[in-house]
């Protein structure tokens, strides 16, 4: 039996996952927003909050995964979805980037 303070870090791994899967069809609906400066700066902060949540969830995931010896279901598939979630915040962050220096020329 696991106590409280073992599984707190595995959970907060699995809620950080969680948020950068959320993150992305927050891009998507940004992508389709207008095209101005403030939404090119809004694609930047999701794209950068799907990346930072991803490294934190998949770090998380993985440490209590390696201390404990045992796989969790859960957090392998959190851990993949964050991954899928990082690579396209990575290129919300580009788009955004892009857009942001197109605007400001």
């Amino acid at each position: 039996m696991y106590r409280r303070e073992q599984t707190l870090p595995f959970k907060c791994g699995l809620w950080s996952c969680w948020t950068a899967m959320l993150m992305v069809p927050v891009g998507m609906i940004q992508l389709s927003g207008a095209n101005t400066l403030l939404h090119s700066i809004i694609l930047v902060c999701i794209g950068s909050a799907a990346i930072l949540g991803a490294i934190l969830g998949i770090a998380l995931v993985s440490r209590e995964i390696l201390e404990n010896r045992s796989w969790h279901s859960k957090g392998v598939l959190c851990a993949c979805g964050a991954t899928f979630a990082a690579v396209l915040g990575c290129l919300y962050l580009a788009a955004g980037f892009l857009s942001t220096v197109e605007h400001l020329k």
